[in-house]
């Protein structure tokens, strides 16, 4: 096993369901006054006897039609949910990136925020101070930057998210999609330094329905169904050269992130 890692054993997740009791008397007036609280709590199982091995090096895109666990299993490799059965180990500096802007104060000011994210993603306020210049010029928020967040519009707040982020530096980097914010020079500025630090980061994850970009980021592909791992394969550099004709046209278009995760 590697210096930098993540590995699943046999885990399996649980999370609590409230189910609403099926009632006709619901669909009357007094029905809906009579009928308040008649509800079940069950745990419902999401992930099931996942058993993986992540090393430095790896580049692992996740697939699946939606709902199969992609963004749950991301949430479990990142510690944000504790497996019910099996164990989770993991070692190295982690970012998950599910939602940018999560973590983001709207009564601080663009440069506070900069400071405050910094802390979440484990990086020191000296860090922060060294790296705020650049983040700054990369989101093209030097005027606003000491306005308060609540100020900014959604493209401005996702543009700084995005900034702050591609300027930490994760040993392993989960991502759930791209992530797409501003205009069309930001998302390709984005997507170029996007490259540059999924190559700098020593292990990487990303869910993800693009083909091509699993080809072309990726050398090892994770399918799942229901929560179960159906399927482990190595991307060869044939496959990687094969694109499917329904991305060609749509993939183009494609911001570098997703800022709607």
């Amino acid at each position: 096993m590697s210096k930098f890692f993540i590995k699943a054993d046999n885990a399996s997740l649980e999370l609590p369901l409230v189910r609403q009791q099926q009632n006709e008397s619901l669909f009357s007036i007094r029905g809906l006054f009579t009928n308040i609280g008649s509800s079940e709590r069950i745990n419902r199982t999401v992930l099931k006897n996942i058993s993986i091995e992540i090393n430095e090096g790896d580049r692992v895109g996740l697939t699946g039609r939606n709902g199969s666990g992609k963004t749950t299993l991301l949430k479990l490799l990142s510690g944000i949910y504790h497996p019910k059965t099996g164990t989770l180990t993991s070692n190295g500096r982690l970012l998950c990136v599910i939602n940018p802007q999560f973590g983001l104060q709207a009564e601080a000011s663009g440069y506070e925020n900069i400071i405050l994210r910094g802390l979440h993603l484990d990086m020191s306020i000296n860090e922060m101070r060294k790296k705020a210049d650049s983040i700054i010029a990369f989101s093209e928020l030097e005027e606003a930057i000491n306005d308060p967040l609540y100020t900014y519009s959604a493209g401005m707040r996702a543009r700084l998210a995005i900034s702050i982020l591609l300027h930490s530096n994760p040993d392993i980097l989960l991502i759930d999609e791209w992530i797409g914010a501003g205009d069309r020079d930001f998302q390709a500025k984005a997507a170029n330094r996007l490259l540059e630090f999924v190559e700098q980061a020593k292990l990487m994850v990303v869910a993800t329905h693009n083909q091509q970009l699993l080809n072309k980021l990726c050398n090892r592909v994770l399918t799942l169904n229901k929560g179960e791992i159906i399927d482990d394969s190595l991307i060869t550099e044939a496959s990687s050269d094969e694109k499917p004709a329904e991305n060609n046209k749509s993939d183009e278009a494609k911001p570098a992130f997703n800022s709607d995760h």
